[in-house]
């Protein structure tokens, strides 16, 4: 999952990532919903030298709990203001000729200056 957007006030909250294997009925990503209050199971790449939340960090995306933003269910969502883009990545198997359901909750800042684009890649 990737995304970018442009704009003084910029941000966007990630929440209740799930891959549905539809044969057995079973999420088969780790840490979806962010619910242990960080990234594990997840990597992230992003553009080192960039402006986040105020000031120059390599760790952009981080978890927020529910009462710091309006995540859509549980504790903890992810939060990201960077004005590039970013990615969060995740490897899971799979079982050929099977089907599988994507979803997730994405909400951009009430303000946001800027378009947002989100991007699902399989390979």
């Amino acid at each position: 999952m990737g995304e970018g957007g442009n704009g003084a006030v910029h941000y966007w909250l990630l929440d209740e990532v799930s891959v549905n294997h539809t044969n057995t009925n079973a999420d088969v990503l780790t840490n979806g919903n962010f619910e242990t209050g960080d990234l594990s199971g997840w990597t992230q790449y992003c553009n080192t030298n960039v402006n986040c939340d105020g000031k120059s960090t390599n760790n952009s995306g981080h978890t927020v709990p529910t009462g710091s933003g309006p995540c859509y269910s549980g504790s903890y969502c992810v939060f990201d203001s960077c004005l590039n883009t970013d990615y969060l990545e995740q490897s899971f198997p799979t079982v050929p000729g099977d089907f599988y359901i994507i979803s997730y909750y994405l909400r951009t800042g009430a303000n946001d200056a800027g378009p947002l684009q989100m991007y699902v890649t399989l390979t």
